[in-house]
């Protein structure tokens, strides 16, 4: 299937160094060397859960793990092995609603620049209900794919999957050890 994950599951913990309870991304939908597209089924037992909404440290952490997977994916596709990083800034981050139990959160990342192992990257995190996303395969939601439309109001809604609704955008500046790749090509 084409929306079928890269990783999903525990092979993501191939690609960052969290481990449960702190793992925020499920799902690597996407990558390609701007950027990657993650996702996170939002749970009752999510450490960042508190009165049935995903709190702000939880979709800050959610975007900076999709960074991670970002870097992990590149050395994994390299043969190295992923390096930790550390979020040294997060600016512009705005938060447009919290999203709740039961919705998905789909992450559109962006490497904006890197230099000097610092790299900066955009994120917009776009949350929805689509019954069980574990199992249902569900389209990009950013538009990138043309599967975004617009209805009469002006939302941007995915086929089959109701309305996608902003939840948070911003950047972030993450600090990721550059490793070097010896092999002969």
């Amino acid at each position: 299937m084409e929306n079928d994950p890269l990783f999903s599951g525990e092979r993501i913990y191939e690609l960052i160094p969290q481990r449960p309870p702190i793992v925020m991304v499920d799902a690597l939908y996407r990558y390609d060397r701007e950027g990657a597209e993650t996702g996170l089924d939002v749970l009752t037992d999510n450490i960042f859960v508190e009165d049935g909404k995903f709190t702000a440290p939880g979709l800050i952490e959610h975007v900076a793990q999709s960074a991670a997977v970002f870097a992990g994916y590149g050395a994994f596709v390299r043969g190295l092995t992923p390096e930790t990083g550390y979020i040294a800034e997060v600016k512009k981050f705005r938060i447009f609603r919290m999203p709740e139990v039961g919705e998905r959160l789909y992450t559109v990342l962006r490497l904006l620049g890197s230099a000097a192992g610092m790299s900066l990257f955009s994120a917009e995190v776009f949350s929805f209900k689509s019954g069980d996303s574990r199992h249902d395969p569900f389209p990009v939601c950013d538009g990138i794919s043309g599967l975004m439309s617009r209805n009469d109001s002006g939302k941007e809604s995915l086929p089959g999957h109701g309305t996608c609704v902003p939840a948070a955008s911003g950047q972030m500046k993450i600090f990721i050890k550059e490793q070097e790749d010896d092999r002969i090509e």
